[in-house]
C-alpha cells in the first residue's frame, strides 16, 4: 500500500503523487527489495545519504498507533520500515508514548527520555539525547516555541517535530494548573451562593408558609391539630422548596462551568496549533503532530467546529476513522 501510494497516491481525494511524503520515504520505497525486504532497503537508504538523513515522515505516520494497545511494536516496525536513522525510531516511540499517556490520562515519568523496551534502549545510546533535552529548557511555554526554531533549517526535521511534541505537552500541562486554580476559585463561589440561596430560600419559604397555613387553618378549626398540621405542612413545604431550588442551582451552576471549560479547551487548541503553523518551516507535520496531542486532551466534540466543516475530505476521513474503530473493537 505504501509504494502504491509513493506512486499513484489515492485517487478517491485527489492526490496522484503521495502528496507529503518526505525524500527518505520516497527513495526507499523506490529501491527494488523493499517489497522483499522493507528494513534492509531502509538501511540502505540511510547509509547512502551519509547517516545524515534525520526527516519526520515516521513520526508523523506513526502517531495513530497510540490508540492501538500493542502500540510500541507497531511503532518501531513502521519507522524502521523507511528511516533507519535511530533519532527518527526514538522520536517516533517517545512521541507515540507521549500521546498515549495523555490518552489514558497517565501522569509521564520524571524522566520521559529512559524506556524499559530493550529495541528503543539499545538505540538510545546511538545518539546524543542532550540533543533533544535541550528543548525541554524553557522559562515559559512562548519561549520554547521560539527556541525550536521550526523556521530555519540549523535543527534536524524530525527533532523540530519531537520538539512540537514537547510543547505540545508543555501546553496542556499549563491548561491544566490554570484550570485547577480557576476551578478551585468556581467550587468556593458555588458553595457560597448554594449556602445562600439555602438560606434565603429556607427564610422566605417558611414565613410564606408560616403565614398561610396559620390562616387557613385557623379559620377552619380552633383546636390543638392546627399546631400539628402547620408544623408537618411547614416541613415538608420547605422541605420540597429548598431541595429544588439547591438543585436547579447546583445543576446550572455545574453545566455553566463545563460549557466555560469546554470553550477555554477549544481556545487553547486553536491558540497553540496557530502558534507552532505560524512559525513556519514543515508546517503540515508540525501542525499535524501538535494538533494530534492537543486534539487528544480536548476531545472530538471541543474541536473548532468551522474547522471540522471546512475541512476538506471530510466524509471520506469519517468513514475511514469508523471503518479503523470497528477494527480496534473486534481485536480488543
Amino acid at each position: 500500500k505504501l509504494k502504491k501510494w509513493i506512486k499513484r497516491g489515492n485517487n478517491e481525494i485527489g492526490d496522484t503523487v503521495g502528496i507529503g511524503a518526505d525524500i527518505t520515504t520516497i527513495r526507499t520505497v523506490s529501491n527494488s527489495i523493499f517489497v522483499i525486504d522493507p528494513i534492509t532497503a531502509s538501511e540502505k537508504t540511510y547509509i547512502e545519504t551519509g547517516c545524515s538523513s534525520h526527516l519526520n515522515g515516521a513520526l508523523a505516520r506513526c502517531i495513530i498507533f497510540s490508540i492501538f494497545p500493542t502500540w510500541q511494536s507497531y511503532v518501531i516496525k513502521q519507522t524502521i520500515l523507511t528511516h533507519a536513522n535511530s533519532l527518527c525510531i526514538y522520536s517516533s516511540w517517545l512521541s507515540v508514548f507521549i500521546c498515549r499517556s495523555i490518552l489514558k490520562q497517565d501522569k509521564l515519568p520524571d524522566d520521559i527520555f529512559t524506556s524499559k523496551n530493550i529495541f528503543i534502549k539499545n538505540r538510545l545510546k546511538q545518539f546524543n539525547k542532550y540533543e533533544i533535552i535541550y528543548l525541554m529548557n524553557y522559562n515559559n511555554i512562548n519561549e520554547q516555541l521560539n527556541l525550536l526554531k521550526l523556521g530555519y533549517d540549523n535543527i534536524k526535521y524530525v527533532l523540530k517535530s519531537l520538539g512540537c511534541v514537547f510543547y505540545a505537552y508543555n501546553a496542556i500541562k499549563l491548561y491544566e494548573t490554570t484550570n485547577k486554580t480557576n476551578n478551585e476559585t468556581t467550587n468556593e463561589i458555588t458553595n457560597e451562593t448554594t449556602n445562600e440561596t439555602t438560606n434565603e430560600t429556607n427564610n422566605e419559604t417558611t414565613n410564606e408558609t408560616n403565614n398561610e397555613t396559620t390562616d387557613e387553618t385557623t379559620n377552619e378549626t380552633n383546636n390543638e391539630t392546627t399546631d400539628e398540621t402547620t408544623n408537618e405542612t411547614n416541613n415538608e413545604t420547605t422541605n420540597e422548596t429548598t431541595n429544588e431550588t439547591i438543585n436547579e442551582t447546583i445543576n446550572e451552576t455545574i453545566n455553566e462551568t463545563i460549557d466555560e471549560t469546554n470553550s477555554k479547551k477549544t481556545e487553547m487548541f486553536k491558540k497553540r496549533l496557530l502558534a507552532v503553523i505560524n512559525q513556519g518551516g514543515d508546517t503540515n507535520t508540525n501542525g499535524a503532530i501538535t494538533g494530534s496531542l492537543l486534539g487528544c486532551y480536548i476531545g472530538y466534540n471541543n474541536l473548532p467546529k468551522r474547522w471540522l466543516e471546512r475541512l476538506k475530505n471530510k466524509k471520506w476521513l469519517d468513514v475511514k476513522l469508523i471503518d479503523l474503530f470497528k477494527k480496534i473493537i473486534v481485536v480488543q
